[in-house]
């Protein structure tokens, strides 16, 4: 579990660690040079818990450097990732362990996450929606991922980043073993003002950028890197056209398709995911317009663009997607 300034936050995280059902493990705290009180809350967890060791970086590196020194340290094959703000489920270790033993060809695992208010922010359950997931945003959540080295290797962050980390890391790996989420919230997730996902200084753009081209790169075409970084970030980041978007997505699913990531109806649903959260932050009717505009450029030949009423009910971005991927719109216009 990396640290950097975690305040009060880190008592909490640590006393859901030692809480844990599953006992024998050993829990690794990486301090990134803090200049709070968290480096001696960690270490008089040491005193209480034999099980608890800390390893101080002098000066604060980022939270990369310091997720590859806890992985450098730990000796077991399997590594549960932690973060300092966060509260694990008292039996997220003997879950995540089951599951390794009954699928253990499997890399990468994750969980979805609690919400303050009771909600879940759930996670794609399987490979193939993980890999296309990691195309456009979060495909496992860090505070619940999990690592079994024995398929996945000694796998590293890139040490170079000091925001977008994990969406590196997914980008790299979830393409080359088989990854799973448990859907079961197993950690509670909470951002205090100083995250770094809260964060949108020109370094956490840069990290962006650099993640973007790793998604060109695996789909072999050029994206609108502009675009890709909006769809992720939403309305924290700069504003970029709903038109931008939209054909962003088109291209992300169909060039998806071409390279038979993932089965089509895995691509329907991650499609249907990923601009339902664009509608939160373009709004329906932009992204539809925007869609229809798609379509009159193209041709207009996938759908009966001259009967508007059709699209009053219905994304049609979506249609237009659903056609791209040669299938069947999932839902009755009554229910779009």
């Amino acid at each position: 579990m990396p640290f950097y300034n975690a305040g009060s936050y880190c008592e909490a995280a640590l006393e859901s660690i030692s809480r844990q059902s599953f006992a024998d493990f050993e829990a690794i705290l990486v301090n990134g040079g803090s200049t709070d009180g968290s480096p001696e809350v960690a270490q008089s967890w040491t005193r209480r818990n034999a099980r608890f060791r800390v390893i101080h970086h002098e000066n604060n590196q980022n939270v990369a450097c310091a997720r590859n020194t806890g992985l450098e340290a730990a000796l077991s094959p399997f590594v549960a990732q932690a973060d300092a703000d966060d509260i694990n489920h008292l039996d997220r270790f003997h879950l995540q362990m089951e599951a390794a033993a009954k699928f253990p060809e499997v890399g990468i695992m994750g969980a979805d996450l609690a919400l303050d208010g009771g909600r879940v922010l759930r996670f794609p359950a399987q490979s193939p929606a993980i890999r296309i997931r990691a195309l456009s945003g979060t495909a496992i959540p860090l505070p619940a991922a999990f690592f079994n080295r024995t398929v996945l290797g000694e796998a590293r962050y890139n040490p170079a980043l000091a925001y977008c980390e994990d969406l590196d890391f997914w980008l790299r790996h979830c393409f080359r073993v088989p990854t799973m989420n448990l859907p079961r919230a197993l950690v509670h997730y909470r951002q205090p003002p100083q995250s770094l996902s809260n964060s949108l200084s020109p370094h956490r753009l840069e990290a962006e950028r650099f993640v973007m081209q790793q998604r060109k790169e695996t789909l072999g075409v050029p994206l609108d890197i502009e675009a890709g970084i909006a769809t992720h970030l939403g309305h924290r980041t700069f504003q970029v056209g709903s038109s931008r978007i939209a054909a962003h997505i088109l291209q992300l699913y169909q060039q998806s398709d071409r390279l038979k990531l993932a089965p089509p109806a895995t691509l329907r649903r991650e499609a249907l995911y990923l601009t339902k959260r664009m509608w939160r932050y373009y709004g329906r009717q932009n992204l539809a317009s925007a869609a229809l505009k798609l379509l009159q450029t193209t041709g207009g030949l996938l759908i009966n663009i001259s009967r508007p009423h059709h699209l009053t009910r219905v994304t049609s971005l979506l249609i237009f997607l659903c056609r791209c991927l040669k299938t069947a719109w999932p839902f009755s216009s009554s229910r779009a």
